[in-house]
């Protein structure tokens, strides 16, 4: 199918790139809170120990300055995953709750009778249900009852089954029960591999029922129970009764239960919802598979104005969460938000109530956050606001997060609260900020160190050279591109202008110097690009000015960068020493070690 542009365009709009990126690295949150707009990390594509993989959020394009791999959204997944471009659309079409077009072919291939299509869901669930009684089913029958704790009442609520291994057992079936192959086909039951062949698309299965707000069964989803599946878990593909962004996993039984209980749990899971429902609290839903979508936030604040997320106690749930809230945040209006129950490290909704039962999740419920200290919170843990600059871009962040709401009520009350918060803090302590995270009432310490005069100097020159051997050597800047694409400047405003000269050098292939000072100074960099002339002119620093020898300007170039790392480890090392974190200590003193020892 051909997508146009329009589309696409709405795709890299809607989902941001670091999101997509988030699952296959680390991102090195120090090195992204000093640089504005982009997020950094070590290269998905290749082995490295320094980040110089570089996402431009705003522009939604990657780069990496060690094995040069760049792209966009589209071509990432290409690239990581092996995925077709058609693939690769409708999996993002999905994360952003994007309805797919529809060809004309389409539309009329989607004129089945939907009565029809439903009576077919209902056979295959009865199919599946049986398989699961049956011996066949006894592998899927202990992993249930043994390893998950699932009661038989439990099975038989949630019409729970099996898809024995094998390519025609269900086909069998609903052909025996009259079912044309076709229909079986547009019900997502059946898969074509050429026009003469068939088979079933769920085997060797556990298969949970997704019925929609009619509780009519639509799709499936299956866990796989061989450990050489693909994928663990696999739902049906978008048909006429199906599309995956707009439903929720038990979402007619939660809707009553969210009118009697007061409140709506979203849990990450199929096996989440069960656990839930079976301690008792039957207000729980869960996405299906994918991340939460747009129409399935609407579907959520219709059931409950404050649902409570509830997700896994580890790096992928906290990840989840935050997509979350940025999925939200333009969406907020009054009387609608959301709150987040944090659960602890390594712990999911289902070991919660193992633990400690229906009060234990009662009472995450009621200590859940909301979404205003989420916000906060992250945005503190990002930029570590222990300085003014550090300090500085922390306000700026919140600024930019409450500009995307666009309830203009909700917007300006956000922006009222942060700045609440920020006042109260410098009334508390001017000097030695703490800043207040909300719900808890607790406090965190962040000492902020006055920097000399002349410390300030000598770091503007330093990190000046860097600046002024790019500019007046663009032909070093590309041959050493690994080095100042891993380059970490302290000085907010200069790594801003570092990244608006790989901008240029590399990604618009700018390499005369006037061009690069003219578009540069367009940027609005001119003041600063004067002064770190003229503080670098005043200093030792002579191979960083233009009319030098190749070799000279090499070598000074990477005396400075010995000198730069050996400063950053200083900062780190006192910053370790007044935050009392002993093992950090230990690990970064070796770190300056080996530095010195490079030295001599």
């Amino acid at each position: 199918m051909l997508f146009s542009s329009t589309f696409l365009d709405g795709i890299r709009h809607t989902v941001p790139l670091a999101d997509v990126i988030s699952p296959f690295v680390t991102w090195d949150r120090r090195k992204s809170a000093r640089s504005s707009g982009y997020h950094w990390a070590c290269c998905p594509f290749h082995n490295e120990k320094t980040p110089s993989f570089r996402v431009d959020s705003q522009k939604g394009y990657y780069y990496c300055f060690g094995c040069k791999a760049s792209g966009d959204i589209f071509s990432f997944l290409q690239e990581k995953e092996g995925l077709s471009f058609p693939e690769v659309v409708e999996r993002l079409a999905v994360l952003g709750g994007i309805s797919m077009p529809i060809s004309e072919s389409q539309v009329k291939s989607f004129e089945p009778n939907y009565k029809h299509l439903l009576s077919v869901m209902t056979l295959a669930t009865r199919y599946f249900e049986e398989q699961l009684r049956d011996r066949r089913g006894a592998k899927a029958q202990k992993y249930l009852t043994d390893l998950r704790g699932v009661s038989f009442s439990a099975i038989e609520q949630f019409r729970l089954g099996y898809a024995p291994d094998g390519y025609a057992g269900l086909k069998d079936y609903l052909t025996s029960c009259g079912v044309p192959i076709r229909d079986m086909i547009d019900a997502g039951l059946v898969v074509t591999r050429d026009t003469s062949s068939s088979y079933d698309y769920f085997r060797d299965r556990v298969m949970f029922p997704i019925t929609d707000l009619q509780e009519r069964v639509v799709a499936f989803g299956g866990r796989a129970l061989s450990s050489d599946a693909k994928a663990k878990y696999l739902n049906s593909p978008e048909t006429p009764l199906f599309r995956k962004g707009r439903l929720l996993y038990h979402a007619a039984p939660a809707r009553r239960g969210a009118r009697r209980a007061g409140s709506l749990i979203v849990v990450e899971g199929y096996m989440d919802v069960i656990a839930l429902v079976q301690a008792g609290i039957d207000s729980v839903v869960s996405p299906l598979g994918t991340a939460l979508t747009r129409e399935q936030l609407s579907c959520l604040w219709s059931m409950s104005d404050e649902p409570v997320m509830c997700f896994d106690g580890d790096p992928a749930g906290e990840k989840a969460a935050h997509r979350v809230m940025d999925l939200a945040l333009p969406f907020l209006i009054p009387g609608k938000s959301l709150r987040f129950a944090l659960l602890s490290c390594g712990q999911d909704p289902y070991d919660l109530v193992q633990e400690k039962g229906e009060n234990g999740v009662k009472e995450a419920v009621l200590n859940a956050v909301p979404l205003v200290d989420m916000l906060w919170n992250r945005e503190f843990g990002l930029t570590n606001p222990s300085t003014p600059e550090r300090r500085a871009l922390f306000v700026r962040h919140l600024r930019d997060l409450t500009q995307t709401i666009k309830d203009t009520e909700v917007r300006q009350l956000y922006k009222a609260e942060f700045e609440t918060r920020r006042e109260s803090e410098r009334a508390a302590s001017p000097l030695a900020p703490r800043l207040w995270t909300g719900a808890s009432g607790r406090h965190f310490s962040s000492s902020l160190r006055v920097v000399p005069k002349k410390e300030a100097l000598d770091s503007l020159a330093r990190e000046g050279v860097f600046i002024m051997i790019a500019l007046n050597y663009p032909g070093i800047l590309c041959e050493e591109i690994e080095i100042f694409g891993r380059l970490e400047l302290t000085i907010q405003r200069l790594n801003d202008l570092l990244c608006a000269i790989l901008d240029l050098a590399v990604m618009e292939k700018v390499t005369n110097s006037e061009v690069l000072w003219d578009r540069l100074e367009l940027k609005g960099f001119g003041k600063l690009l004067q002064r770190v002339d003229r503080v670098v002119r005043q200093v030792p620093y002579r191979f960083a000015l233009s009319g030098c020898e190749r070799d000279e300007v090499v070598r000074g170039l990477k005396d400075t960068l010995s000198l730069h790392r050996r400063f950053i480890l200083n900062q780190e090392v006192q910053a370790a020493q007044e935050a009392g974190d002993v093992d950090r200590l230990v690990h970064l003193k070796k770190e300056v070690f080996r530095e010195e020892e490079k030295v001599t």
